[in-house]
């Protein structure tokens, strides 16, 4: 299963390509894609991978997906704090809770704590 099937892939395409007038269209676009589809990137960049490249095309956001989170849980796997017996370590609490979180995400979740402050109190 690719990203985009056939049909949709060459109007996807088409679209693009008709309305690419100036550099700040292309950038746009390669912007707009990379906002949408955070896990694409890394998923590219992991495999050294170019956009809308034959291999590019051929793979599933599930499969990236799945891959993003194999590779997340493994590395907290392995990164885990072991509990060692007699030094009194035994309460252990991550040290960066926000870390598995996208850039977008973090936006979203620091804009809903500013939204919930309220500022009126702070008038003159």
């Amino acid at each position: 299963m690719s990203m985009l099937g056939s049909g949709e892939e060459s109007q996807l395409i088409s679209s693009i390509v008709n309305n690419l007038t100036t550099d700040e269209d292309v950038i746009d676009i390669v912007y707009q894609w990379n906002i949408r589809h955070p896990l694409d990137r890394w998923w590219r960049e992991k495999h050294k991978i170019a956009f809308n490249s034959e291999a590019h095309r051929r793979v599933s956001f599930l499969d990236i997906r799945f891959e993003f989170e194999e590779d997340r849980i493994m590395k907290k796997v392995l990164e885990e704090k072991k509990y060692l017996p007699n030094i009194g370590d035994w309460l252990i609490i991550p040290d960066n809770l926000d870390d598995n979180l996208t850039e977008e995400q973090k936006f979203v979740k620091y804009k809903k704590e500013f939204d919930s402050i309220d500022l009126s109190q702070f008038d003159d």
